[in-house]
């Protein structure tokens, strides 16, 4: 369970490590602390979104999206309310007019709109 959370905590996450993690703790039969698991994870992945959200750049939206990849292999149901709303809310105003939308994508929109898509997959958001 510690090593499970100390993974879930980092600003990157090894995924590769992770699922030797979880599939140790299956094959010792070792019960996880799924709330804590949970809040520890959660806590990352609203700490990434609030840092994507307040400066908006193309490595944090790849940051926030890679810590979601875990999203579907945790063995527990992730609180994912702040997350979705910061990213649907980013998400309308990417695709406005506003004048923050075209200062943020500065490079490649096609990038910024394969990463967009492929969060709101993990996250269950419409993009």
């Amino acid at each position: 369970n510690s090593d499970l959370r100390r993974q879930l905590e980092q600003d990157e996450i090894d995924i590769e490590l992770l699922q030797q993690l979880l599939a140790a703790a299956n094959a010792e039969g070792i019960a996880l602390d799924s709330a804590t698991l949970e809040f520890t994870y959660r806590k990352n992945l609203e700490r990434n979104a609030d840092t994507f959200a307040s400066q908006p750049t193309l490595t944090g939206l790849q940051s926030l999206n890679r810590a979601a990849t875990a999203i579907a292999m945790v063995p527990f149901r992730v609180n994912l309310w702040k997350v979705q709303n910061l990213l649907y809310r980013f998400i309308q105003l990417f695709n406005s007019d506003h004048p923050k939308a075209s200062s943020w994508c500065t490079g490649d929109r096609s990038r910024w709109d394969s990463c967009l898509r492929e969060l709101g997959e993990k996250l269950a958001v419409k993009v």
